[in-house]
């Protein structure tokens, strides 16, 4: 009296099972294309991702130094005696950047600083007056390829190129 209504909701069931065993694996899929894609994108676009030379402003003037506000163009809107520096790059590209001293500038060593991604060496002026004060060094700062004063295009090797012409100055 049971067999065949038995057989018929064993089938259902089956069936059923496998629709949803069919929808699960169909959204598997879809949000692993998702996530490829993602990834592909962040990928795609990582140089402009990681290497930011302005916070608000398009490339070109708006990432330079004299363009920042009030206070942040030069050490000497904190007091500090410095020297403008521009070195030339293997690659052509001239770097700029700035030699903070102390008063008897060869009796003190000398700190290469190298900023973070994002900004010039114009945002790091609050850092740098602490660092020169609490420090008693010298400091030499650079903007890399694309930021601030700086010419070329943010990249890698840029900077690789850019530490070592530093290093190389001192």
């Amino acid at each position: 009296m049971f067999g065949p209504i038995w057989l018929i909701l064993s089938a259902l069931w089956s069936w059923g099972l496998w629709i949803i065993i069919w929808i699960v694996w169909s959204v598997l899929a879809l949000v692993l294309w998702l996530l490829l894609a993602v990834l592909f994108l962040v990928w795609w676009n990582q140089e402009f991702i990681l290497y930011q030379p302005s916070f608000n402003a398009p490339d070109g003037e708006g990432r330079q130094t004299p363009f920042n506000a009030k206070g942040y163009r030069t050490p000497a809107d904190f007091l500090l005696p410095y020297t403008d520096v521009y070195l030339d790059v293997k690659d052509g590209v001239t770097i700029h950047g700035w030699l903070i001293t102390q008063e008897v500038p060869t009796s003190r060593p000398t700190i290469l600083y190298f900023h973070g991604n994002a900004g010039n060496i114009g945002h790091r002026l609050p850092g740098l007056r602490e660092l020169y004060i609490e420090s008693g060094c010298n400091i030499f700062i650079i903007d890399y390829h694309g930021y601030g004063n700086s010419g070329g295009s943010p990249s890698e090797n840029g900077i690789i190129l850019d530490a070592q012409t530093a290093l190389d100055h001192l």
